[in-house]
C-alpha cells in the first residue's frame, strides 16, 4: 500500500493506490480546499503536520493534520514546488521554481 497525491482545483488528496485489473485507482483518504495552486506536500504524521507549496501564492501553509487547522502561513517564496521535511536537522526545504533557488527555512513545531 502506497500513498498518492492528486491535485487540481486548488484541492490535494491523499490517497490509497490501488491497481484493480492493471487500471490504477484512487480511494481518497483525505481532501483539503482553499489552496492557492497546490503542487508540493510533506507529511509530518509525528507532529500531526502537513506541509503544501502554493504555487500561485507563493507560500507555504502548514496545517494541523488532525484538525486540518491552519498553524501557519510562510510567504516569501517565488513559484514554490517540490518540498522536504528534514526532521532531525529542524529543517524544511523548499524549490522556487521562478527563482531557480531552493530555500532552507527552519522546521515548524508550534
Amino acid at each position: 500500500m502506497g500513498y498518492v497525491l492528486k491535485i487540481g482545483n486548488n484541492v490535494f488528496k491523499i490517497g490509497n493506490n490501488i491497481l484493480v485489473n492493471r487500471n490504477e485507482i484512487t480511494v481518497s483518504i483525505l481532501s483539503y480546499g482553499g489552496f492557492s495552486g497546490p503542487i508540493g506536500i510533506a507529511l509530518d504524521i509525528a507532529n500531526n503536520r502537513y506541509y503544501v507549496t502554493n504555487f500561485s501564492a507563493s507560500t507555504v501553509r502548514i496545517m494541523n493534520y488532525t484538525t486540518n487547522a491552519e498553524i501557519a502561513v510562510v510567504s516569501g517564496f517565488s513559484g514554490p514546488t517540490g518540498i522536504a521535511l528534514d526532521i532531525a536537522n529542524n529543517r524544511y526545504y523548499v524549490s522556487n521554481l521562478n527563482a531557480s533557488t531552493v530555500r532552507i527555512d527552519t522546521y515548524y513545531f508550534n
